[in-house]
């Protein structure tokens, strides 16, 4: 059975009279005392997904082996019947279902108030009374219940073939051939149409009705609700909160899970930027070298040396001669690369200029248009429907008349409502704002470095002075996806007043992960921990929804502004470095001190420095030896 959505009026009837005054009125009337009934009730916080959040991962979002609530109660293809629903709770929860005292039970699922119907969407109000509505809460709170009490005992895995089929022990298949297992109905129990109210499982229990022992077995629930949600979170560090806090506070298991990660926003504290100074360089004053000068004295070694120097000295010019010119070569070249550059450069500093100071006209003369602006909107938004209709008669009248004229003015019409929509959708600040930022591998070359967090989203941050990128620890299994996904939609949906902070986390983590080799990086710091393989960490991230609304969330958008900007200035820092350290610019430096030293030598070879220098003289006491010739030409 699906859900319906009736009215009292008929659309499909055909009146005579002036009968459907009385309707409209009658209607008119009925809603009215609807809505006064509903002014002090509680806030819809259960609801169906819409077709774009469910169009890439149908199965995350729709009941596959169990339906629970009023959405997929009496839906056809499900494995478990509601007698089926009821044996496996009555095999767990024995002390809530007693042989000898059913009619305690009985008064307390008797006592189902009227406001629970708030808790959906108004269509299951139109569609369902409040008894079956009551009926199909009960049946499916108590199997709910007896799950999340079995899940909470040591040894549940051995117990959850008893719990399904009792002592049969039989495996349960859908129709498409899927196995009911542990793991699959944990995603169906956390699935936003599958939600159960917490109201529910107080009915149940027994604690709404003050009853003996009634705080105890408050405290029994809101213990076992709060550890089911904190097992299955994919969330590490999670907030701590008291068990009558979990239990009151929030309507279902999503919700306490979702608080969970994501605690009341409040204001961040400003971080302080500690500058330090710079030290200043010490300029040491060198020595005086002092330089003992020793008399020459003429000796025998001497003279011979004299006689074999002045026959290589010509040889040796030359070859510095033409060593000097090659340096020099490669000096003029590096000028010549070096002014061409400069020229470059100046050309483009004066485009620079120059569209500068067309986009600052192009800027007043916006802001001189801008009410022109907002009347060709306004124009846009009145036209668009009416060249809709009027493209749509011309596409159909096209087929019909062969007229010369009739194609161009149909294109015509059509490109003018593709304007027209474009300055209504163009007007909107409800458009959905991508995440930009570089991914894992980029970022991690670039030198940022990545650490866990010591707690959730709330947490996430840039430290500029260690380029350290803090993000949450996440705990990844084969039900993630399914309560990452759910938890978005929960948040899109219910969550419309606040910040949709775990969207734009889910949208950070998307943008940053492309690769396995993006989830290498974060598994080995420690952020995510996984038994599924990179690839399939990868895949579950590209695979998630762009948002559908709009994700305002200045704390966290300012911390990928950071990210964003300090990946481009190391960016920049890098291109500098390796533009100085490349091979053109070593070659040039190595040339000039080529040069340099060429120059020296030949001017010491010609002039006889060794003898004439009155800095640096050797001692002539020494014999060298014939064969050290080269020392007399340095």
């Amino acid at each position: 059975m699906t859900m319906s959505r009736s009215a009292s009026l008929d659309s499909t009837k055909l009146y005579t009279d002036k009968k459907w005054v009385v309707d409209i009125c009658e209607t008119l009337a009925a809603l009215s005392a609807t809505e006064l009934d509903l002014k002090n009730s509680h806030p819809v916080c259960i609801c169906e997904v819409p077709e774009s959040l469910t169009s890439t991962m149908r199965e995350a979002f729709i009941p596959r082996f169990v339906g629970l609530g009023p959405y997929h109660h009496f839906r056809e293809g499900l494995i478990f019947t509601d007698q089926q629903k009821l044996a496996a709770a009555r095999r767990v929860l024995k002390h809530f279902l007693p042989k000898n005292s059913i009619d305690l039970f009985q008064h307390r699922i008797s006592n189902f108030d009227s406001h629970i119907q708030t808790f959906f969407h108004p269509d299951v109000a139109s569609t369902y009374n409040l008894h079956t509505l009551s009926y199909v809460l009960t049946v499916d709170g108590l199997f709910v219940l007896a799950f999340i009490t079995l899940h909470n005992i040591a040894n549940h895995d051995s117990g959850f073939s008893y719990f399904l089929t009792g002592k049969l022990g039989m495996p349960l298949f859908n129709a498409a051939g899927l196995e009911l297992n542990l793991n699959a109905l944990i995603r169906e129990v956390f699935k936003l149409e599958n939600q159960i109210p917490f109201y529910v499982f107080k009915q149940i229990s027994g604690v709404n009705n003050n009853e003996i022992h009634s705080e105890a077995m408050s405290l029994a629930l809101a213990s076992n609700l709060q550890n089911f949600c904190k097992q299955h979170c994919p969330f590490v560090n999670l907030q701590v909160l008291p068990d009558l806090v979990a239990l009151e506070g929030y309507n279902h298991l999503l919700d306490l899970m979702y608080h969970l990660v994501v605690p009341n926003l409040q204001s961040e504290p400003e971080v302080e930027e500690k500058v330090q100074a710079e030290n200043e360089p010490q300029i040491q004053a060198e020595a005086p070298v002092q330089v003992q000068t020793e008399t020459p004295a003429e000796t025998e070694t001497e003279t011979e040396t004299k006689a074999e120097d002045s026959r290589i000295t010509c040889s040796s010019v030359c070859y510095r001669i033409m060593l000097f010119l090659v340096a020099t070569c490669i000096v003029i070249w590096f000028v010549f690369t070096l002014v061409l550059k400069l020229l470059l450069w100046v050309i483009t500093s004066i485009f620079r200029m120059v569209l500068r100071v067309f986009t600052f006209l192009f800027s007043l003369v916006l802001r001189a248009l801008r009410p022109l602006w907002g009347v060709l909107v306004g124009l846009g938004r009145h036209l668009n429907p009416a060249l809709h209709w009027l493209h749509t008669v011309l596409s159909n009248l096209e087929g019909k008349v062969n007229h010369p004229f009739l194609k161009p003015l149909t294109q015509a019409v059509e490109r003018l409502e593709v304007i027209t929509g474009t300055l209504e959708s163009a007007d909107s600040e409800d458009v959905p704002r991508v995440v930009m930022i570089p991914s894992v591998v980029e970022l991690h070359q670039a030198g940022i470095l990545f650490r866990p967090a010591e707690s959730g989203i709330s947490s996430i941050d840039l430290d500029e002075q260690k380029s350290v990128f803090y993000l949450p620890c996440i705990r990844l299994d084969v039900n993630s996806e399914v309560i990452i996904r759910n938890l978005v939609a929960y948040e899109t949906l219910i969550k419309s007043r606040t910040p949709l902070v775990f969207t734009r986390y889910v949208e950070l983590m998307r943008a940053m992960i492309d690769t396995p080799d993006d989830v290498k990086i974060l598994v080995d710091s420690e952020i995510i921990e996984s038994e599924l393989k990179n690839e399939a960490i990868a895949d579950l991230f590209n695979r998630m929804n762009k948002p559908i609304r709009a994700t305002k969330t200045p704390n966290l958008d300012k911390v990928i502004y950071k990210v964003n900007a300090m990946f481009d200035s190391k960016e920049k820092h890098k291109r500098v470095v390796s533009k100085y350290t490349s091979g053109s610019f070593l070659t040039a430096i190595g040339g000039l001190l080529f040069l340099a030293f060429t120059a020296t030598q030949t001017y010491c070879t010609v002039y006889n420095c060794s003898g004439s220098s009155r800095l640096v003289q050797l001692p002539h006491d020494l014999d060298y030896g014939r064969n050290h010739y080269f020392i007399s030409s340095m």
